[in-house]
């Protein structure tokens, strides 16, 4: 649009990690939106005056700021505004009650009318439930339907039945699951990552870049923290939350810059007398060509070699995919714990299905004959 013309924009403001940024959901000329809204006939009403232009303001905004802020641009650009009169309208679909502007629809506030808008559901595992999650998830399901209803007598006689009944199913599907099942637990998409084990175990965080040879790898996390007083270097793998995040940590498959830069840290480490803690959380070490190229194998192997070498405690926890030499790259250490339901393999499920039946991406039958041949986790270390 060109320059100087008075434009009506409708949308947001999000603060997010870049800084504050207008999410604009519609552009339009004020002359044109003016144009457009003039006309409209109120609820029950005649027709308005000629040129007289109604603004629709959405329920539970301010009227008459809208109304304001309208005004200013009508008098600062009289050319582009030819009403005779301005007020507010909102849709039918909404229940009217008092505002600002007396046609101003205010949204029922009322409880019930809230819960029949959705089914309730649970919410914390819905999204990304497992096949073999599914039964427990529709028990929660019930559970929640049953809590936004008015709770008598029977109905929390009725939940309490069902919280017991999950319980137990719980205990019985948790309990006897394949190894392909546990894989897929490793993986989970809930599954906290390294950032968030950061947040919760240290304090006075100081993230670290860079192997000082090629480059950074946002793959692997590393830095200095406190962890109860004690200074100490952190190093850990980050798979990434959403599908941005993921394709830039390389869904948490390391380079060779990766691995020396947590080698980097390690001998800093050593010469300031500060432990070491890892948390392994990867597929595998990427395989890539400009990895191959820039020194893979190299890079894991040094570190093996350094970290066995090393002068200073190193405690390195495996808290959900622990995939072949990536892993061990930074698992190298004087303790090695697991977290429940982790695992720690020589190779991947699915490179294992590429290897020995040219196939990889046919699930389940070749990952989980791969995971069945009892890669580590925490209930048979």
């Amino acid at each position: 649009m060109r320059s100087g013309e008075a434009l009506l924009v409708r949308g947001r403001v999000d603060d997010g990690e870049k800084g504050r940024v207008v999410l604009a959901e519609d552009i339009r000329l004020l002359e044109q939106a003016l144009t457009e809204s003039s006309g409209r006939p109120r609820n029950g009403g005649a027709a308005p005056e000629p040129n007289a232009c109604r603004i629709r303001v959405a329920p539970g905004e301010n009227a008459s700021a809208a109304l304001a802020i309208v005004r200013q641009l009508c008098e600062a650009h009289p050319d582009a505004c030819r009403c005779s009169s301005i007020s507010c309208w909102t849709p039918r679909k909404w229940s009217f009650g008092r505002a600002a502007c007396p046609s101003t629809a205010v949204r029922s506030s009322s409880p019930r009318a809230r819960r029949r808008s959705a089914p309730a559901r649970s919410a914390w595992t819905m999204p990304d439930a497992l096949d073999f999650e599914q039964p427990l998830v529709e028990i929660e399901n019930r559970i929640a339907a049953l809590q936004t209803d008015e709770q008598g007598p029977r109905t929390r006689e009725e939940i309490a039945k069902l919280e017991e009944r999950l319980a137990r199913l719980r205990q019985k599907t948790y309990s006897s699951l394949t190894a392909w099942q546990r894989t897929q637990l490793a993986r989970h998409p809930k599954r906290p990552h390294t950032r968030d084990y950061f947040k919760l175990l240290f304090e006075d965080f100081v993230e670290l870049h860079g192997d000082r040879v090629f480059g950074d790898d946002a793959a692997v996390v590393a830095g200095l923290a406190q962890f109860e007083g004690q200074g100490v270097v952190v190093v850990g793998h980050q798979k990434g939350r959403d599908t941005r995040e993921k394709i830039a940590r390389n869904f948490g498959m390391p380079h060779p810059e990766g691995y020396r830069k947590a080698l980097r840290l390690m001998h800093m480490a050593q010469k300031f007398h500060k432990p070491v803690i890892t948390f392994v959380d990867t597929p595998g070490a990427y395989p890539g060509l400009g990895a191959e190229e820039r020194g893979q194998a190299e890079a894991i192997a040094r570190n093996l070699r350094e970290m066995a070498g090393l002068r200073t405690p190193i405690l390195a926890v495996v808290t959900g995919e622990g995939g072949s030499g990536g892993a061990l790259a930074i698992g190298m250490g004087n303790r090695v714990l697991m977290l429940e339901y982790a695992i720690y393999s020589v190779i991947s499920p699915e490179g294992c299905a590429a290897i020995l039946w040219g196939d990889a991406a046919r699930p389940p039958k070749p990952p989980s004959r791969c995971a069945s041949q009892r890669p580590i986790s925490s209930s048979s270390a």
